[in-house]
């Protein structure tokens, strides 16, 4: 799968311009071992500018992603705005480093490849930025209370019988501040 933008139509015009819309096919892929799995009605818009000796693209979208909860590992969606901007120099002319950095250009990263056939490949540079927005913990929505450290039980289907009797020895002090100051020991 890859998503490519034909710019044939204004190779040869300093100037002009075209606007693409393709669907965000970015196959499945694991990260911190959750399984993320881009929904099909995602899509992308693009916008190409042709510069003198170069080629300047901006994408924009919604990318909805189905995953799992990080905190009851059931199923979740979610969907991360995407926007970036890049400018692709022409094959035949090579930007030195310094100039690339001068002319605000990243010198790492997935940089959208020109093909000889005049197609502009962005899927990897998609992919990156579809990684870059995911939030570290994906959850199925606000209020999920997740799993009992105890017994495993989904906390949003059923309470537990587990006792949460536990102080953590840290915290000992600062109980004993809570329960003096309940008791009417405090002011």
């Amino acid at each position: 799968m890859t998503m490519m933008i034909s710019v044939e139509s204004i190779r040869n015009e300093p100037g002009g311009q075209l606007c693409r819309t393709l669907p965000v096919e970015i196959p499945s892929f694991r990260m911190r071992g959750a399984e993320m799995e881009i929904l099909e009605d995602s899509e992308m818009a693009f916008h190409v500018y042709r510069l003198e000796g170069g080629w300047y693209l901006m994408g924009q979208g919604d990318v909805s992603i189905r995953t799992v909860c990080s905190r009851c590992l059931e199923e979740a969606e979610l969907t991360v705005p995407i926007s970036f901007s890049e400018e692709i120099p022409d094959q035949e002319v090579e930007i030195r480093p310094a100039a690339r950095e001068d002319r605000g250009l990243r010198p790492e990263g997935v940089v959208p490849d020109l093909r000889d056939d005049y197609q502009i490949d962005v899927t990897q540079r998609v992919r990156e930025e579809i990684i870059l927005a995911i939030p570290l913990k994906v959850t199925c929505g606000s209020e999920c209370r997740g799993l009992c450290p105890e017994c495993g039980t989904n906390l949003n289907r059923e309470a537990c019988e587990c006792e949460d009797t536990d102080i953590d020895p840290r915290m000992a002090e600062l109980e004993e501040l809570k329960r003096s100051l309940s008791e009417g020991g405090g002011r």
